[in-house]
């Protein structure tokens, strides 16, 4: 996947004291973000961004972090100012469209279906159920994807995932996508948002007591403040609508 402003956007998001180019690099690394630079490169290429962004006369997102001194930390950067990622609903104006329940499942995955054909994805919903919804294919890579499309109640987005599925395609190249289907007060078109998940996310958030390590792997989604709160613990912003996680 390639580097860009809007990846290290959302990983400086919330920092409000920014982070050093070598931490920026690391959460890439941790994330899985890029696999096919060391760290080295990653890091001359976020480095490279940051100046370049930084140096613009208008339109930069990132600055440099003072030091209390009259100058700056070296190796820090943070965003200049705040936003809501694009698309994020805004709290408390959230409306449950009146759909019924039998078609949301299906349509959830022909939502990701459609989003995936858009990135050049050789993608098909599969026959049978069995814990993968779709496989997808980019070149000679294949990729596995189960869908859950979340159901809303009491200011909060719920979901879960069965264990033994879950422990069954537990794979690097396996995905989960969480559908958010949701109306904002003064607008007359839904929103469809994605929480893209790799396999690896939830088994971190499984043993740090994220995701509670039952029968069914329990999710619910907060939108508070700007950011997207997973079972009111983690920050999980970065992966809304994060598709260039699948590479």
């Amino acid at each position: 996947m390639a580097i860009n402003k809007d990846t290290i956007f959302k990983i400086l998001l919330g920092k409000k004291n920014g982070l050093h180019v070598d931490e920026i690099s690391d959460e890439f690394i941790t994330r899985g973000l890029d696999e096919e630079l060391g760290k080295d490169d990653l890091k001359k290429n976020i480095n490279r961004i940051l100046i370049g962004d930084v140096k613009r006369k208008k339109g930069s997102v990132f600055k440099k972090v003072p030091n209390g001194k009259g100058g700056y930390k070296k190796g820090f950067y943070k965003i200049i100012a705040e936003k809501k990622p694009k698309g994020t609903p805004t709290p408390g104006d959230i409306i449950l469209p009146p759909t019924n329940c039998l078609f949301t499942g299906r349509a959830g995955e022909h939502a990701v279906l459609s989003e995936l054909l858009f990135r050049e994805f050789n993608a098909s919903i599969m026959a049978v159920d069995q814990g993968i919804d779709i496989v997808a294919s980019k070149g000679k890579d294949f990729y596995y994807i189960q869908i859950k499309t979340a159901n809303f109640r009491n200011g909060s987005f719920y979901a879960t995932v069965d264990k033994k599925q879950f422990e069954r395609y537990n794979f690097k190249d396996t995905f989960y996508i969480l559908v958010l289907r949701y109306l904002v007060k003064n607008e007359k078109q839904p929103r469809t948002g994605f929480i893209v998940f790799k396999s690896s996310d939830l088994e971190v958030f499984k043993n740090k007591g994220v995701i509670g390590n039952a029968e069914n792997l329990n999710i619910s989604i907060k939108i508070c403040d700007g950011k997207i709160v997973l079972n009111n613990r983690e920050d999980i912003t970065l992966y809304f609508n994060f598709f260039d996680y699948i590479k």
